[in-house]
């Protein structure tokens, strides 16, 4: 939950200034360079122009693409290579933002995960979080979901135009998915998942909102051991 870093990649422009600049003097250049008929030093400074230009431009090229890199980055997950808690923010503003969208996000928190850290260390936890998120990640495309790690041994999977019923599918689905093995260090492990899942717009139209919806639905899954769980406006 940390804040984003202010950027120091020394870039000062943006946008059509940051391209059109160099362009244009480029393009002079070029013109006093074909015109013909000038004074050998005018010819020397368009090459030096051109020159310049050239340089600017493959500078913005790389800074932009440093840029990009830096945004992508912030919005992955180290462990997994998934989107991280920010992107689920930033990614689902828009369709929440929609009074016609309805959509289900399911959390996912992993039974008996500390079990396999404190007896098979966490680097078996590491792998277990990266096969878990491979499983996930197969679930997620099959229906165009966003799936992130919130942290941990956390999950969170948005699911557009998805109702009570395909929310709980889901989550049957997943839970199913789940209870094939997995061999960490040569160790078979079976663990499964308590899941917990918020409806939009019954449970509201705001990310903050819908994860805490979803956490009490799916702490209420975990303590009751019933696999997972609808929050309820009764609970609020």
């Amino acid at each position: 939950r940390s804040r984003r870093p202010a950027s120091r990649s020394g870039l000062r422009l943006s946008g059509w200034p940051l391209i059109a600049i160099p362009v244009v003097s480029t393009l002079t250049a070029l013109g006093l360079l074909v015109h013909g008929h000038i004074h050998p030093i005018a010819i020397a400074l368009a090459a030096v122009t051109v020159l310049i230009s050239l340089v600017r431009m493959i500078v913005t090229f790389h800074e932009a693409n440093h840029l990009a890199g830096s945004h992508q980055l912030a919005l992955t997950d180290d462990l997994t290579g998934m989107g991280n808690r920010r992107a689920l923010y930033i990614r689902s503003e828009s369709v929440l933002a929609d009074p016609e969208a309805h959509a289900a996000l399911l959390l996912l928190d992993l039974d008996r995960f500390k079990e396999v850290n404190d007896s098979l260390g966490h680097h078996a936890g590491d792998d277990l979080l990266r096969q878990v998120g491979g499983r996930l990640v197969d679930i997620s495309e099959a229906i165009d979901a966003l799936l992130v790690r919130l942290g941990g041994d956390e999950f969170a999977l948005l699911v557009l135009a998805a109702d009570y019923t395909v929310a709980e599918r889901l989550a049957l689905g997943i839970r199913e998915e789940l209870t094939r093995p997995f061999i960490l260090d040569d160790v078979t492990v079976q663990i499964n998942a308590s899941i917990g899942i918020a409806l939009a717009p019954q449970h509201g139209r705001d990310m903050s909102l819908l994860l805490r919806h979803a956490d009490i639905a799916m702490y209420r899954a975990k303590s009751q051991r019933c696999g997972h769980s609808v929050f309820s406006i009764e609970e609020n």
